[in-house]
């Protein structure tokens, strides 16, 4: 069910003088094409805005780094930027932690850091969090096993993807995950996750 955050577009503008770059992070190739062709814009420049606090610039230092973009590939410096975001509040940066931890890349591998930080994601309306996490509450990674949680979380995600553009072509991943998770409870679980999804909806914010 993992899902990797570069692959889910996240668009971020950020100035440069009097101009500025648009950044889609959908792809490779968008970002080494945005990033090759503004030679006055590089590594320093990125580091500057990301040292300064710009939250945007410390995502896509992370990017950078986790991609080998001009400087030596580093999970662990790609972490450092991810999470120093994170923690200002950049949901995408959130996801991203929690994959790092989820596999253990640039640290160590830890499922319940992994699952707080889907949480976490997932609460600010991040539907890949919210899929990753039913995945977690589904194999007891992190978190308790708990089938009509995993359901709950699943069902947010189909929810919240169905109504967004850029999520379109995960949608269908997100219906066969919430099938899987429904064949697994009997009626009594499926009547226990459906106030679940009630509970959870009341404190996401979109």
């Amino acid at each position: 069910m993992t899902s990797d955050p570069h692959f889910f577009r996240h668009k971020v503008r950020l100035a440069i003088g009097v101009g500025a770059i648009l950044l889609s992070l959908a792809s490779h190739a968008t970002l080494d094409q945005a990033v090759s062709s503004t030679q006055s814009f590089g590594i320093d420049d990125y580091r500057q805005l990301a040292e300064s606090g710009d939250v945007e610039a410390m995502y896509n230092l992370g990017v950078i780094y986790s991609r080998g973009m001009g400087v030596e590939q580093s999970f662990v410096e790609s972490l450092k930027w991810h999470r120093l975001a994170a923690e200002k509040g950049l949901v995408i940066a959130m996801r991203s932690v929690a994959i790092r931890y989820e596999k253990g890349e640039g640290t160590q591998k830890s499922y319940i850091v992994a699952s707080e930080w889907y949480k976490r994601a997932a609460l600010l309306g991040d539907f890949a969090s919210m899929n990753n996490l039913a995945s977690m509450y589904s194999k007891g990674q992190g978190v308790e096993q708990d089938l009509a949680m995993a359901y709950a979380w699943v069902t947010l995600a189909v929810e919240v993807s169905s109504s967004d553009p850029d999520a379109r072509a995960y949608l269908d991943t997100y219906i066969l995950n919430k099938k899987r998770a429904n064949a697994l409870l009997n009626e009594a679980g499926r009547m226990h996750a459906s106030q679940l999804v009630e509970k959870l909806r009341q404190h996401i914010r979109y």
